[in-house]
């Protein structure tokens, strides 16, 4: 048997009205954050790592004129443990990426971790909804090593 990793959001399902590659994109990109939960069941040993195979969102809607009910959308990583780990591993490699933009960003340079730019030179991501537009207003300089408060 299989475990399943299920996610509930507060939101409606997104209208899957478009071309089919871009409803791929729509639907992968609502998946990521469960990839990466498996990714991480997996990383920590909790669980065999071909027994996670399936992934549900459930997304949460009402209106006032129909009770509440969940709509839910399911993927499955794949039949078999190959196709589970190809997956997982571009995960890994998505998020490594990412972590060593995040590292460039910051001018980290070699293991002496000398900062070549101040925080407040980074640039946020286009993704309006992402943490880093509520972040960034907080950086306090002088707070990151290296930055000085001139």
């Amino acid at each position: 048997s299989f475990w399943r990793i299920c996610d509930y959001k507060t939101a409606k399902a997104p209208r899957l009205q478009y071309s089919v590659e871009t409803n791929q994109d729509i639907q992968q990109d609502a998946f990521f954050q469960l990839v990466l939960y498996a990714l991480l069941i997996r990383e920590s040993g909790a669980l065999p790592p071909h027994d996670v195979r399936f992934l549900r969102l459930f997304y949460l809607t009402s209106t006032a004129d129909e009770p509440p009910y969940a709509e839910w959308w399911d993927y499955d990583l794949g039949a078999t443990v190959e196709e589970r780990q190809a997956i997982l591993h571009e995960c890994h490699d998505r998020v490594a990426q990412t972590w060593w933009q995040i590292r460039d960003l910051c001018g980290h340079v070699g293991t002496s971790h000398q900062v070549k730019s101040s925080a407040l030179a980074w640039k946020p991501c286009d993704r309006p909804f992402c943490f880093c537009h509520v972040c960034r207003p907080r950086f306090v300089p002088g707070t990151v090593a290296g930055d000085s408060v001139d």
